[in-house]
C-alpha cells in the first residue's frame, strides 16, 4: 500500500467518523453532549494509525519475519492502553453526568479498528511476498 492510498484511505474514514459522529449527535441529545469524546477518539487513533503505518511498512520490510507480528500485538495493546487513558481522563476533566460518552468514543474506536486492521493485512503481504 502506498503512502498516497493510505492517506486517501485516512481521510475518508476520519470524514466518516465525524460525519457519523456528528449525524448521532443531532438525534440523540445524550450523544450529542458529549461530541468532544468523538473528536478525542479521531484524533487520537489518527495519530496512531500514521504511526501504526509508518512502522508497519518499515516491519514490512524488515529481514526479520516476525517483526511485523511483534509490532501488530503491540500497537493492538498500545491503542487499548490509549483508549483506556483517554476515557479516563475525558471522565475525570469533563466529569459526564451519564455515561453516553462512551457510545460516540466506541463508535470512532470501532471504525477505526476496522481501518487498522484492512490496511495492516495489505502491509503485512508486503512481508509475506519477500
Amino acid at each position: 500500500m502506498t503512502i498516497q492510498k493510505f492517506g486517501g484511505q485516512l481521510l475518508v474514514t476520519t470524514a466518516f467518523c465525524v460525519g457519523l459522529s456528528w449525524w448521532l449527535g443531532s438525534l440523540h441529545s445524550s450523544l450529542g453532549q458529549h461530541l468532544l469524546a468523538a473528536w478525542w477518539a479521531v484524533g487520537l487513533f489518527v495519530v496512531l494509525s500514521i504511526v501504526m503505518f509508518a512502522a508497519g511498512k518499515l516491519a514490512a520490510n524488515a529481514t526479520n519475519k516476525k517483526l511485523f507480528s511483534q509490532l501488530t500485538i503491540f500497537f493492538t495493546f498500545t491503542k487499548l492502553l490509549c483508549s483506556m487513558g483517554c476515557i479516563i481522563i475525558y471522565k475525570s476533566t469533563m466529569q459526564p453526568l451519564d455515561k453516553w460518552f462512551v457510545v460516540p468514543f466506541l463508535l470512532v474506536y470501532f471504525i477505526f479498528t476496522i481501518f487498522e486492521t484492512y490496511f495492516m493485512f495489505k502491509l503485512s503481504r508486503l512481508s509475506n511476498t519477500k
